[in-house]
């Protein structure tokens, strides 16, 4: 048996796929979106269940899972982030009330004892808009040893450039050592990944071996848009006559696209910080 786990705000299962391939046994996984937890079902296991992690009990996760308080290997999670996301702006996302699960969060992990737990976001999490949430997790999670990590999907072999925020907290009195992120020195490029699958059917049907492989319904214009952009270029190539109305809009002279391990340049380089 591997190491023991309970998988929070589940989703379709992303997260217990990958623990599983870590050799984590998944024992218990819960999600308050029923469509997710059929989907989980379908696809990862049948231990699942629609809960609410603001009502739920760190009791009730140790029953169904089959194990005592203390004796879980790790608690993990990634809360909704649509509050956090760099896409919302001003007061009303800060005030999304799906903001005070991270609370939860920490409350679930202090209720059920594990000797690690594992906390995920988007990367905008660990900057200046979820700051204050870390400092009161990490106050209300004091016998754990904090540590932070930004990553990119790029590192570790896919072809994307995603960043996500990570906190793993380990019991102190485990004394384990600060943990280690294995990333890949291969850059895997869209080409690489897909480029050697058959072309869709023209009728846009779903290609009869390969799921979801399939001709997106574009128009005219956006073909048009996207023969100008060369690979590695963005919206920025695209003849302003052209470009969607916000983009016209843009201030330039801001430059690309800045985050906090790196940005992609408008001449398509990973430039790193």
């Amino acid at each position: 048996m591997g190491l023991t786990a309970i998988e929070s705000f589940c989703g379709a299962g992303g997260m217990s796929v990958g623990l599983e391939k870590a050799s984590f046994d998944v024992r218990f996984a819960f999600d308050n979106d029923p469509i997710s937890v059929d989907t989980y079902a379908r696809n990862v296991g049948e231990h699942v269940s629609v809960l609410d992690a603001s009502v739920v009990s760190g009791s009730e996760l140790l029953d169904r899972a089959g194990v005592g308080f203390g004796e879980l290997d790790l608690f993990s999670g990634g809360p909704p982030c649509q509050g956090f996301s760099k896409q919302r702006r001003g007061a009303a996302a800060l005030d999304d009330p799906r903001n005070g699960l991270v609370r939860h969060f920490a409350r679930l992990v202090r209720e059920t004892g594990p000797r690690a737990f594992l906390f995920e976001n988007v990367q905008i999490f660990g900057q200046k808009r979820g700051r204050k949430l870390i400092e009161e997790l990490s106050a209300v999670l004091s016998d754990y040893e904090v540590h932070d990590f930004f990553v990119c999907s790029s590192d570790f072999g896919l072809a994307q450039s995603h960043g996500r925020f990570l906190m793993i907290g380990l019991k102190k009195d485990i004394g384990a050592p600060p943990p280690l992120l294995p990333t890949s020195e291969i850059n895997i490029t869209v080409r690489d990944a897909i480029g050697d699958l058959p072309a869709p059917p023209d009728d846009r049907r779903e290609h009869p071996t390969l799921a979801n492989h399939i001709q997106c319904r574009i128009t005219e214009i956006n073909k048009e848009r996207i023969s100008y952009v060369p690979q590695g270029g963005g919206w920025r190539d695209i003849p302003f006559q052209l470009r969607l109305p916000c983009h016209q809009r843009v201030d330039t002279s801001k430059g690309g696209w800045p985050d906090v391990y790196g940005r992609l340049s408008w001449d398509g380089a990973y430039v790193r910080p």
